[in-house]
């Protein structure tokens, strides 16, 4: 009898949309919060990334790495968190928008050991910044992994805008 009790089965309340995985489904909401944040962060790495490909001046990498913290002390400050994507194109050391051939170069490599043949799952995407960073991504373990905010049915899918940063 003990056993029965402890084994109560939930029913759903009433209004509550359940699909076939007894997973209740909740509608997106219908603003972002923070979205001053958001546009202002937005705006500082538009600016940042027009900075690097227009201007090859010192000057304007200056300020581009100038935006690049600003919009890393901003996110920090209000704790909205920029994408897997987007962080990936920022160097953690100098700030520096990575882009291949003009701030960073990319190349693939294959550790292999003297008795072994390359193995493909041992491949690693390199990213290399001009002021010696490297950032390392082990791509052959599963080349069709995706994180969880390029998976289809996220909100940025289903609000129609793909947007750079997430809110906490």
């Amino acid at each position: 009898m003990a056993e029965n009790k402890d084994k109560k089965i939930k029913k759903p309340k009433k209004g509550q949309n359940i699909d076939e995985h007894g997973c209740i489904i909740i509608p997106p909401p219908k603003t972002v919060g923070n979205k001053d944040h958001f546009q202002r962060l937005n705006y500082l790495y538009q600016l940042g990334m027009f900075n690097t490909l227009e201007n090859e001046s010192s000057i304007s990498m200056i300020l581009s790495k100038k935006y690049m913290h600003n919009l890393d002390i901003i996110s920090k400050k209000t704790k909205s968190n920029m994408l897997p994507n987007t962080k990936r194109t920022i160097c953690k050391r100098c700030k520096r928008i990575l882009i291949p051939s003009k701030t960073c170069t990319y190349k693939m490599e294959n550790k292999q050991n003297k008795h072994k043949e390359m193995n493909p799952k041992d491949e690693t995407f390199v990213i290399t910044c001009k002021c010696g960073e490297i950032k390392r991504f082990r791509i052959g373990l599963d080349r069709n992994y995706k994180n969880f905010y390029e998976k289809e049915g996220t909100l940025s899918e289903v609000t129609g805008k793909k947007d750079i940063f997430k809110s906490k």
